[in-house]
């Protein structure tokens, strides 16, 4: 079969991937949910403490849980850099994992390049991605390199593969657990495809590349389970969400609107498994029960494993990933090839163009938002406080729940939602006298309809309403918006220091000014 030179290829490449980057270097915030959390998590972690502002509110523990790409990777690119540069380059990078990722195994199961290797450039603006998950889009990209070099290299003795790969499944655990289960269920659904399709009499599990491929597995397993906070940590809420998993099949694309972003989807996929019937689409003999798997994973999956949430709601993008790497096209002639990389190119630079600009519009509310919050003087605390519609896709455009930490960190004044669990995957805990905040429903500034309910019915005593005297004593600064969806009786004695649209700032009484 006649084939475009590599440079064609490579070419491509560095163009969808430039084209890609420009809404992560041509906006002033990222958009992307709780990625600014983390972001602030970052700062503080590279602070190491030496700021006295950080050490009066936080404690670092950078112990071994299942999700610590950013706080090991980011830290010493923000001393090295700045945030802003640091955040934006760390995204960047987890976008090169994954597209790079998914044209190596892609040429590891087919021995050749071609333009459909690089459909994966088409997802990256994800759902997943504005919900701000990157450790685990990191740990994706990193995933599909570690399960392209376990098939390149099977000629390897295991004396040296086992101990590398062990190595490198450690690298997967402490990246993202998640990562980890997706290359233990593609390793196996290979290797026992493989060993499935020998003699009849041969029972599959007894051959010897299962259960080599089986130990890898065995030391990071261990050291998981008896090291990490996380370790014993199996709890699950929801063993079949259809609303959730609807959702999660909607993070393919994102244009913002759930039915768009789900119609578009659901097209995605009904026209890929229209071309694999067709026979135009070859699909990887070595992944049928590896994706075979996935997909029953994702129907029976629980939503929340280990305390990580949405656990159902994170594959439908692996598995789209994974599926893009584990097939290719029928031979076309160059020509047609040109056409092909030609259309990515295309289609990319549209969806990047509408990308940027909703990106930087968002930028206009973010500056909006910073303004207010610029009338709180360093070394303060802000109490943020925001009322929501719909907790699985309702976002505020943009998300805005995290934003006003990452404003506390650069002027240096303390704002509740930070992630500061182990079992949340986070290496950041709170201080005393702030500790006893970390249990309570007021630390998170989200508020959903039926809490709001709770909160009109009894604004200072209801354990779910920010507003109790306990509460309001640890802080000076009150952030809320839209204000007219909370009592007016919360604001009595606090003075109205400033607003922003639907946003207002507000100083709380007695605070020590």
């Amino acid at each position: 079969m006649r084939t475009l030179p590599p440079s064609a290829y490579i070419l491509t490449f560095c163009c969808l991937f430039g084209l890609c980057c420009i809404p992560l270097w041509s906006t002033e915030i990222l958009p992307l949910r709780d990625y600014q959390s983390h972001l602030a998590r970052m700062a503080i972690i590279a602070d190491g403490g030496r700021t006295p502002f950080f050490a009066d509110f936080y404690h670092i523990d950078l112990g071994p849980i299942g999700a610590l790409a950013m706080d090991l990777l980011m830290p010493p690119m923000v001393r090295l850099i700045g945030l802003d540069a640091a955040a934006r380059l760390f995204v960047t990078l987890t976008f090169l994992l994954m597209t790079s990722g998914g044209m190596a195994l892609n040429r590891a199961l087919f021995r050749r390049t071609t333009a459909w290797s690089l459909a994966g450039f088409l997802l990256l603006y994800n759902g997943i991605l504005i919900w701000g998950f990157i450790n685990y889009l990191f740990a994706l990209g990193l995933f599909l390199w570690v399960l392209a070099g376990w098939f390149q290299t099977e000629r390897w003795p295991a004396w040296l593969r086992i101990p590398c790969f062990s190595v490198l499944c450690y690298a997967l655990l402490i990246s993202h657990l998640y990562a980890l289960a997706l290359y233990g269920v593609c390793v196996m659904g290979a290797e026992v495809s493989c060993a499935a399709g020998g003699p009849a009499r041969w029972i599959f599990w007894r051959r010897r590349r299962v259960w080599l491929a089986l130990s890898q597995f065995a030391l990071p397993c261990a050291l998981f389970v008896l090291t990490s906070p996380t370790g014993g940590n199996i709890r699950s809420i929801g063993l079949f969400s259809v609303a959730l998993k609807l959702h999660g099949l909607a993070t393919l694309v994102h244009t913002g609107a759930y039915w768009a972003d789900l119609s578009l989807s659901l097209a995605v996929v009904c026209l890929a498994l229209w071309g694999w019937r067709r026979g135009w689409l070859a699909l990887s003999r070595r992944m049928v029960w590896s994706i075979a798997a996935l997909a029953i994973l994702f129907v029976v999956m629980p939503d929340v494993i280990f305390h990580a949430g949405f656990a159902d709601f994170r594959l439908p993008l692996a598995i789209a990933l994974i599926a893009i790497a584990a097939t290719q096209p029928i031979p076309g002639t160059p020509r047609r090839e040109v056409w092909r990389l030609a259309a990515l190119v295309g289609i990319a630079g549209l969806q990047v163009a509408v990308t940027t600009a909703r990106w930087q519009a968002f930028d206009r509310q973010y500056a909006a938002m910073d303004g207010l919050l610029d009338l709180v003087p360093a070394g303060r605390r802000v109490l943020a406080v925001f009322a929501q519609e719909d907790k699985l896709y309702g976002l505020n455009e943009p998300p805005i729940a995290y934003e006003p930490e990452l404003a506390g960190v650069r002027r240096h004044f303390f704002v509740n939602g930070a992630f500061v669990w182990p079992q949340d995957n986070s290496s950041l805990t709170l201080a005393s006298p702030y500790a006893w905040l970390q249990a309570d429903r007021a630390w998170f500034p989200e508020y959903y309809p039926g809490e709001l309910a709770e909160i009109w019915r009894a604004p200072r005593t209801s354990p779910l309403s920010p507003f109790r005297a306990a509460v309001l004593a640890d802080f000076d600064y009150l952030l809320i918006g839209p204000e007219g969806r909370f009592p007016t009786s919360v604001f009595a004695g606090m003075a109205r220091v400033g607003n922003a649209g639907s946003f207002a700032l507000y100083r709380i009484p007695d605070a020590r000014l």
